[in-house]
């Protein structure tokens, strides 16, 4: 697989003020594969240890955070050196081993030489809301790790396509024939989504029945980890947030709503496992603002808000989505937000300052509202044509934005007003300099 994250890594190994670096992230995300992939591809040798599958791995760190004598210890283990710059020493599933980030913290100060990264649900899943803000990763560098998104999932599925698909350069016309592949592969990725095994799955047989498998076993997962939680009510509370998240996005106004939780539910009650599903990955929030000026941050609604999945085609499998709705363009309860879903994976990790945003009323909405340059950029979506919304042509008329982007399953087309991009260029923010 191409993965954009490797070269964050490599960045990262060029660094003079490197730290030890933790990598989290939703259960199958692919951070073992990163782990032995940049390892072989950027160093000498690997030392690989798993806290998960070795016990005596967490009895050493239970002993000792030195890292003097860590280190001692796992050369003998492995039978090699470790030497500074040349060797990886990478820990994985540190969600099991608490003591580990304690020792992470060590290497910074008293081995800064030594090239750590450790993987993992920490400070993620495996701990409660409270215990994945209490500092411990501060220390360190942190990335997350996120699903394929669609340009990965083209180069695992069609190389030579997603070259091409690498090639497109604003202003130039797109071919029919070629836009035609890329919706078809869109529609794809909706279904599929971007988790490794899945995308693996489908680019090796087409079976769209062995992904469907690993989609039901991915969320059987989350249900596995929600379950395991120490506290047995907050457990209870982030089991019923997650499995309503499908239904609240099929509504038409998107809003989380607590009381579709349980009857009766309070924000008081629940927020704590809404912060514990963001913490994990396997949900994102989008805050509405109460109006539409810079900074968004200061005009953010905490208590009015969009919570999406981690992915599109956990969101399609945990909403029950007929694939024929997707692939024939067929009307369903959550097309608009799975399209929004869609959006979201892109822009994670590429645009700094959040996602939000702009509500006034149930009846209107402006999907997404992005703060670039100091200026607003609101982005619509039209199902099935490029044709944006009554609500969007008012909010550009009212306030005249510089630049303002609608994505829908039309070709590109650019006019004085609006930039209309189709659904596959998301990830193209290249696309918005015009």
């Amino acid at each position: 697989m191409e993965r954009s994250i490797l070269t964050e890594l490599l960045a990262w190994r060029a660094r003079s003020d490197r730290r030890p670096l933790l990598l989290s992230g939703t259960r199958q995300v692919g951070k073992t594969w990163l782990l032995q992939e940049f390892g072989q591809k950027a160093y000498e040798n690997v030392v690989y240890c798993n806290f998960e599958t070795s016990k005596g791995l967490k009895n050493l760190f239970a002993r000792t955070q030195d890292p003097a004598r860590i280190l001692e210890v796992l050369s003998l283990v492995h039978g090699e050196p470790i030497r500074a710059g040349r060797t990886l020493l990478a820990f994985d599933d540190v969600q099991e081993c608490p003591e580990a980030l304690v020792a992470l913290k060590a290497f910074r100060t008293e081995a800064p030489a030594m090239h750590v990264i450790a993987a993992g649900r920490l400070p993620l899943a495996g701990l409660d809301a409270e215990d994945a803000e209490s500092g411990e990763a501060s220390a360190l560098d942190t990335r997350t790790v996120l699903p394929l998104t669609f340009f990965e999932f083209l180069a695992a599925v069609d190389d030579e396509l997603a070259q091409v698909y690498r090639g497109l350069r604003p202003g130039e016309e797109i071919m029919t024939l070629l836009h035609e592949r890329f919706l078809d592969l869109y529609h794809q990725y909706l279904i599929v989504g971007g988790m490794p095994a899945c995308v693996l799955a489908w680019a090796d047989r087409h079976d769209p029945r062995r992904v469907q498998e690993i989609q039901q076993s991915l969320l059987a997962l989350h249900a596995e980890e929600i379950r395991g939680l120490r506290r047995r009510i907050q457990a209870d509370r982030i089991r019923r947030v997650y499995r309503s998240l499908a239904t609240q996005l099929a509504r038409p106004s998107e809003k989380f709503t607590y009381g579709l939780v349980r009857d009766g539910a309070r924000a008081r009650e629940y927020d704590g496992a809404v912060a514990w599903l963001l913490a994990a990955g396997l949900a994102h929030r989008v805050e509405n603002v109460r109006a539409p000026h810079p900074p968004l941050s200061a005009q953010a609604m905490p208590n009015y808000f969009k919570l999406f999945f981690c992915d599109t085609g956990l969101l399609h499998a945990l909403g029950d989505v007929p694939n024929e709705a997707i692939l024939l363009e067929q009307p369903y309860p959550l097309q608009h937000a799975l399209m929004e879903q869609f959006l979201l994976q892109q822009f994670l990790g590429k645009l700094p300052g959040g996602f939000f945003t702009y509500a006034p009323d149930a009846q209107h909405e402006i999907p997404f509202l992005l703060q670039r340059h100091g200026e607003l950029l609101p982005i619509d979506i039209a199902p099935t044509a490029a044709k944006p919304s009554a609500t969007f042509r008012r909010y550009c008329k009212k306030y005249q934005p510089k630049a303002a982007v609608c994505y829908s399953t039309a070709n590109y087309k650019e006019d004085h007003a609006v930039l209309y991009l189709p659904m596959y260029l998301a990830g193209r923010t290249d696309f918005w300099e015009r």
